[in-house]
């Protein structure tokens, strides 16, 4: 029987008070609806005719055997739909695929579908109780309707819904005991209710498999007895809307997506497998059991309650939730071990321990739903991989421990932020703050402890290398006396500024700084408003700071720069951040403190009045450039710190502005730049590769241990030290060098064309200066200052070089000085061992309390490579000798306590050099050889032997003369004075040759090579000892001419040296006697005897002996060839 049908009949039409039936045939039939509206159309079974119907209370159609359909074309906007309902009796027999119910087009508001029995249900509209369709033995329904809210009870025994893809913008709905469904997604809403027979005790299961590929239809599954299990198959895609499931379990069979919220409110929610994810918008889960989480993700809030039972971890270290928001609740169990989310803010409540560990920055409140994180029987741990702010309180009833820990990208923003109003409270244990950069508790915010203590520490473990800030301007309260709030720094350099605490002693402990030095440990405290502190320092570096109005103690320890301030003089900070790229901060400053800073192609940002700069570049080619104010500098009173991070490539470019002086140190640890002489570094800096300066100074000082200055393309000079280059296109001012330990050594590889100030180097430290081969030190007056200068090779300029060092030394072979037409100055306070200067100046030598030797050659050598060539050379050594020295000079004036020993190429003048007047051995003897003349013009004195002779010059010549000039002295003190002339010897009226304790020797002619005699003129005094002293006078095998006059103090014993040939040729004797004396000529002897206490002179191989006298040679006409 059939409810909805009273007789059934096997007419083909029936149509009787308004009630349309048709009967199919025994094969396979069609029967199509065209409505016009709800009770009117056309039918057609099969081929046949087109019937027209109107206003019909019920339309029956009975298909009998056969695989049979009646097609439904409802109205464009509405349904068919006769009062008494369509039935639709698909019969039995003859089937192959079945009978099947089509509903095509027009539009419904709602409509609800009900599964009665395995091949019987009813078709609702509009939310009426009488149904719009009765269908029997059917074994397909398929619906094309146009719906806004579709609706689907299953009343059928069947323990198993399969819903999946059926193509063609549908949706199939397949169970074993019910109509079969495929059906046209809706506008707004389908809602699911499944499994209605609780009495039976059985287990529903729906296998959500996927939907239509294009679903965005609201999706609600519905378990009426709470005896229903959704599985969410794996791949599945639930669409672009919202998905709604209440029901008894929920299993998640791999990765589920959609992009609408997400809905689960179930007794479990099980994550089945490890790939089991859920990924939608807005995603809320509600268990009344344990979640353990696989991975849910968000792009909005993510909301997981347990109402008794905890949310895990169920994947170990993968991560649990990806969401912007994230709500956790487990107010009768715990939240963690350890759950890893990646969430930009938290709000979570659990009866046991709550243990997050976060990638990213995370805000703790601010969401609305709960405002807090709370244990109410445990503790609060949460760390993240980046920045954490705490807007909402959090409390625990035990430990609360809040972490920063560095990022994968290089950054400084790992801080932990409390904000104003904010209050952490662990009632019975610690409250731990552990931020990876700086930490901050802000005015009005709390952190108590009233149990226990309080630990605040920045910059904890981190890797960035740069020091944090502490800000800690909010209340703490402590378990007092016994514990206090302690507040920790690092290894690096940290900023600390603390105010006093009510209610909790406070101790500041910091860890110095490793490197660098200049960069330190620094606290600021803050007295609160109205009340005074007292600084009781107990030592350099440590103290307490005590104040008025009930405020605690501050302890502090390691702090290496300590100041009172405000809050207001920490806005004075400008503190600015790189990425991990490249990065270019520009300041463009008006002032020394005011400006504009740009970061990259960011805007430009004004500051005004700033109190300290501070640049982090981290990772990346940083570049920190500073445009100074004109006719100054950018000089913040608390200076500019800038870490570039260390890379190659990380700059600092100083440009514009003046300065009286210029440092920059290039020291281990205390890189910095000093202006105008201050003792107080303006920019401290780490990682700074190379530092371009601009700047226009009066002088610009290099310091380091280990210096080095070259030039790369002969125009920009750098200095490089320590790791940092400083570069100088144009130098007009002063550039100086000096070392800044004992151990300092500064190498001079080139200068570039662009400096052109002087150069100076040295200072008060002991280094080592080193002249490389092929430096060329250009036109400028250098001055070097230093413990040892080395000249590594041939070094040139054009103008005076001064060097002042205890040693100087010429440490190649090819080492030399070539000042062009400078002067050069050498001052040591050891041995000089001379390589080769060369000079068209002046060559100023002075051993202090050593020996000037001849490098090349062995002691008393007569010739080698020439050491001095210059026009005059002073040599100093009055506690040693001056030994072999090979010159080419034109002037020479020297003194020592040892022996001198010269050997010159050209002609000589002794005297008219500078300021030694003449030659002198104080315990030494006098040995000076030219190759050409000597003019003595000032005094030559030796202790010990005094030998005076010229050589043949490498062109034949007759010039090699030996002349001692009026007024000139050449004395040897306790040993003999020789003077060997290679032609020609004089010796004025007015001058003096004296050797009281032994002989004179006068040599003419000696070992000339040049065949011609030569001319005596001896007019001077002669000394020599009292007992048998003598002087005396070898002519030469050539013809000589001798004028003789006679001395007071020495006879003279004139030898002539009877000349080879010519025959013709004979040495002359000319005595001259002295004015108003006489003479007396003792042949037998050859003996002059002379009146006025004269001695005598005798003579031997003297073929022309005659009185003469110095007019005589005037009138003499003497001409020389040359070669």
């Amino acid at each position: 029987t059939y409810s909805s049908v009273a007789i059934l009949q096997q007419d083909d039409l029936q149509e009787l008070a308004g009630h349309l039936r048709v009967t199919g045939t025994v094969g396979n039939d069609v029967l199509t609806i065209h409505a016009t509206n709800a009770n009117s159309g056309t039918w057609q079974l099969n081929d046949g005719p087109v019937n027209s119907f109107s206003d019909i209370e019920n339309f029956t159609f009975v298909g009998l055997e056969g695989d049979d359909r009646l097609v439904i074309n409802n109205p464009v906007d509405g349904v068919f739909h006769p009062a008494g309902g369509v039935d639709y009796i698909g019969g039995t027999g003859g089937e192959t695929l079945g009978d099947t119910l089509e509903i095509i087009g027009g539009f419904v508001a709602d409509s609800e579908f009900e599964f009665l029995t395995e091949d019987r249900g009813r078709v609702f509209y509009g939310g009426l109780a009488v149904p719009a369709i009765n269908y029997f033995e059917l074994e397909e329904l398929v619906s094309e309707l146009s719906v806004t809210e579709q609706q689907l009870y299953y009343n059928i025994p069947a323990t198993l819904l399969s819903i999946s893809d059926a193509g063609a913008g549908k949706t199939a709905f397949d169970t074993a005991f019910g109509t079969p469904l495929k059906l046209e997604t809706p506008i707004e809403t389908l809602s699911l209710q499944y499994g209605n027979r609780p009495l039976q005790g059985d287990q529903y299961y729906i296998h959500l498999n996927s939907l239509e590929a294009g679903f965005d239809a609201n999706f609600v599954i519905n378990d009426r007895h709470n005896n229903n299990s959704v599985i969410l198959t794996d791949g599945l895609h639930l669409g672009s809307a919202d998905v709604t499931i209440n029901t008894e379990t929920v299993r998640i069979f791999g990765s589920v997506t959609g992009t609408g919220d997400l809905e689960i409110v179930a007794t479990n929610i099980d994550f089945s497998y490890a790939n089991s994810m859920l990924n939608s918008g807005d995603l809320r889960l509600q268990a009344e059991d344990t979640i353990n989480l696989m991975e849910v993700i968000s792009t909005g809030t993510v909301e997981i309650t347990s109402l008794n039972g905890d949310i895990t971890d169920g994947n170990d270290s993968l991560n649990n939730i990806k969401a912007s928001r994230a709500i956790l609740s487990a107010v009768n169990g715990s939240i963690g071990s350890i759950l890893e989310t990646e969430i930009g803010r938290l709000e979570a409540v659990a009866g046991g321990i709550i243990e997050i560990s976060n990638t990213g920055d995370l805000i703790l409140g601010g969401i609305g739903a709960l405002d807090r994180v709370e244990s109410t029987g445990s503790d609060v741990i949460i760390d993240t991989l980046g920045r954490l702010e705490v807007q909402g309180n959090v409390t625990a009833l035990n430990s609360i421990t809040l972490t920063t820990l560095d990022s994968a990208v290089a950054s400084l923003n790992e801080d932990i932020v409390v904000k104003s109003g904010a209050t952490i409270y662990a009632a019975n244990d610690e409250v731990a703050l552990y931020a990876d950069d700086d930490l901050t508790v802000e005015e009005l915010a709390e952190l108590l402890a009233p149990g226990y203590y309080i630990s605040l520490n920045v910059n904890y473990d981190s890797a960035d290398g740069v020091g944090g800030v502490l800000k800690l301007a909010g209340q703490t309260t402590t378990w007092s006396p016994f514990h206090l709030t302690l507040v920790n720094g690092s290894s690096q350099a940290d900023t600390f500024q603390v105010a006093p605490s009510l209610n909790s002693l406070m101790s500041v402990w910091v860890d110095s700084p490793s490197s660098p030095d200049l960069i330190v440990d620094s606290l600021s405290y803050i007295t609160p408003e109205g009340e005074t502190g007292t600084l009781v320092p107990s030592g350099d570096t440590y103290g307490t700071i005590s104040f008025t109005g009930g405020y605690r103690d501050i302890q502090y320890l390691g702090v290496e720069n300590l100041q009172q301030a405000d809050l207001q003089h920490l806005v004075g900070q400008l503190r600015i951040e790189g990425t991990a790229d490249d990065d270019v901060l520009t300041i463009n400053a008006t002032d020394a403190n005011s400006g504009t800073w740009q970061l990259n192609d960011g805007p430009a940002v004004a500051f005004s009045a700033i109190d300290d700069l501070s640049f982090y570049g981290l990772t990346g080619d940083d570049r920190l450039v500073i445009n100074n104010p004109a006719g100054m500098i950018f000089n913040p009173v608390g200076g500019i710190v800038y870490d570039a991070g260390g890379q190659a490539g990380d700059e600092l470019i100083l440009a514009g502005g003046f300065a009286n002086s210029e440092e920059h140190r290039l020291v281990a640890g205390q890189h910095a730049v000093y202006f105008n002489g201050s003792t107080e570094a303006t920019i401290r800096y780490l990682g700074v590769s190379r530092i371009i300066s601009e700047l226009d100074t009066a002088e610009t000082i290099l310091t380091g241990d280990i210096l080095t200055v070259s030039s790369s393309d002969g125009i920009q000079t750098s200095v490089t030290g320590d790791g940092t280059s400083v570069h100088f296109a144009s130098l007009t001012g002063a550039l100086s060098l000096q070392g800044d330990t004992d151990s300092a050594t500064i190498q001079l590889n080139t200068l570039g064309s662009g400096l052109t100030g002087t150069l100076n180097s040295g200072g008060e430290k002991q280094d080592v200066l080193i002249l490389n081969d092929g430096l060329d030190l250009g036109n400028r007056n250098l001055t070097f200052q230093s413990e040892t200068v080395q000249i590594a090779g041939a070094v040139t300029r054009s103008g005076d070089l001064e060097i002042e060092a205890t040693t100087i030394e010429f440490t190649s072979p090819d080492s030399s000085l070539n000042t062009g037409d400078g002067n050069l100055r050498l001052r040591a306070e050891n041995s000089i061992s001379l390589m080769e200067i060369i000079t068209t100046g002046t060559v100023e030598i002075n051993s202090i309390n050593g020996d000037i030797t001849d490098n090349g050659d062995i002691l008393f050598s007569d010739g080698g490579a020439t050491n001095i060539t210059a026009a005059n050379v002073l040599l100093s050594a009055l506690n040693g000798m001056i030994s072999s020295i090979d010159t080419q000079a034109g002037h020479l004036e020297a003194i020592a306590d040892g022996m001198i020993s010269i050997n010159n190429t050209g002609n000589l003048v002794i005297g008219g050099a500078g300021s030694l007047m003449g030659v002198e051995s104080l315990n030494g003897t006098v040995q000076i050889y030219s190759h050409g003349s000597i003019d003595i013009q000032e005094d030559i004195r030796s202790w010990d032997t005094c030998r005076i002779q010229t050589f043949d010059s490498a062109e034949a010549s007759l010039s090699e003369d030996i002349t001692v000039r009026s007024g000139a002295m050449v004395i040897s003190t306790y040993s003999y004075v020789n003077l060997a002339a290679d032609d020609d010897l004089t010796i004025e009226s007015g001058s003096a040759i004296a050797a009281p304790n032994n002989d004179i020797h006068l040599r003419l002619d000696y070992l000339s090579a040049d065949g011609a005699g030569t001319v005596l003129q001896l007019a001077g005094n002669l000394t020599t000892r009292e007992s048998g002293g003598l002087s005396r006078v070898y002519g030469s095998s050539n013809a000589d001419y001798l004028w003789v006059t006679p001395s007071l103090n020495s006879r003279i014993m004139v030898y002539g040296m009877a000349p080879d040939a010519p025959a013709v040729t004979e040495d002359s004797l000319f005595y001259v006697i002295p004015e108003e004396e006489t003479a007396t000529l003792n042949h037998t002897g050859n003996r002059l005897d002379f009146s006025g206490g004269y001695a005598n002179i005798t003579f031997s191989g003297i073929e022309n002996l005659q009185q003469g006298d110095l007019q005589q040679l005037a009138g003499q006409l003497r001409i020389d060839g040359t070669a």
